[in-house]
């Protein structure tokens, strides 16, 4: 119950209910008692007082002393407030949630805030995807890309390449995703938000890992470990640094597993003699100077097998006690890569 007192406004159609000669009054009313409970947190109640100032102040010329019209501001104030409601009601019920985002976008054309129009489609976008449907939020994530490039909002505008390279990957489609990725840094990069660019650069060398660009992938690992070392976040740059060194691993093993895959006999052979001279090589006592030469790494072979598995670590894969004790993290995951390409 909103606990309304009987002398307010009531409603059209409500008994008791008297026009005034023009029914500004009482759009004036109803738009007071509405601002009044969004105050006490009863958005519900507070949308159908709203709905009602929109309704009698729909198509007329009324204006405040300031020159603002009263129909423009009903719509923006029923945007806020089917707004905040979708988000109160998103955990618990989507559907509506989304019905009230759909009327904001509603309200926020009708009102002339195509800022706010473009805002709205995002975040139904956002939604979509998050309910698993990412060929619906593409289209309203691709709605707001076209009104912040209208508007020149490049913040904005990387936002939305962000968020349609995330629907392409989804949908598998890896090559789009990467180019509205490399959209993503070029805007970040051109308005130096470098806390975006950090993120957009981390987004991209995540995709690349995945695609087995592993080269393209330690590079732009290394640009956003950068940008985080400069704020100071050592566990951002710690995680990057680890995923920069698997990559660069994988990149150096591509051939040799080529190689292992083929099954062809000379390159066994030639595999077999390079790790008969790195078990000499290990083994032996004798210094740098008095070691066998290397037989070289093993032939280069062109397939156009997958890439290597990629892993990409976690927050929680980095432990204070690795930080501590100043492991060698490349060292680690090359030798422990070695090894396991060994058995």
């Amino acid at each position: 119950s909103s606990g309304i007192n009987a002398e307010w406004p009531l409603r059209p159609g409500e008994e008791g209910h008297q026009v005034d000669d023009d029914g500004r009054k009482r759009a004036e009313s109803n738009y007071s008692v509405g601002t009044a409970l969004i105050k006490r947190g009863d958005l519900s109640s507070a949308i159908e007082y709203l709905e009602v100032f929109y309704q009698l102040s729909h198509g007329t010329d009324w204006q405040r002393v300031n020159g603002e019209f009263l129909r423009d501001q009903a719509c923006l104030q029923l945007y806020k407030s089917y707004t905040a409601l979708a988000e109160e009601l998103y955990e618990t019920n989507t559907a509506s949630a989304i019905s009230y985002l759909k009327k904001a976008v509603q309200m926020a054309n009708e009102g002339g805030d195509k800022s706010e129009a473009g805002m709205a489609s995002h975040r139904l976008g956002n939604i979509y995807e998050a309910i698993g449907d990412p060929e619906v939020a593409m289209m309203y994530h691709k709605g707001y890309l076209d009104r912040c490039k209208r508007s020149k909002n490049a913040i904005g505008e990387g936002r939305a390449y962000e968020a349609i390279a995330r629907c392409h990957r989804t949908q598998g489609d890896l090559t789009n995703s990467a180019e509205s990725y490399e959209k993503f840094v070029e805007i970040a990069a051109e308005t130096a938000d470098s806390q975006t660019y950090a993120e957009a650069c981390s987004s991209l060398a995540h995709l690349y890992n995945f695609i087995g660009e592993y080269d393209k992938a330690v590079e732009f690992y290394e640009k956003a470990a950068e940008k985080f070392a400069s704020y100071d976040d050592q566990q951002r740059v710690d995680i990057l640094n680890i995923n920069s060194a698997i990559a660069s691993s994988h990149s150096k093993l591509i051939n040799y597993s080529k190689a292992i895959m083929s099954g062809q006999p000379k390159i066994t052979a030639s595999l077999v003699e390079w790790k008969d001279f790195r078990e000499v090589l290990f083994m032996s006592p004798e210094s740098d100077a008095e070691r066998p030469k290397s037989p070289g790494v093993p032939p280069s072979v062109t397939y156009s097998d997958s890439p290597l598995p990629v892993a990409e670590i976690s927050e929680k894969t980095v432990t204070e006690g690795d930080k501590e004790e100043g492991v060698d993290v490349e060292e680690l995951v090359v030798e422990g890569l070695e090894e396991n390409s060994g058995q």
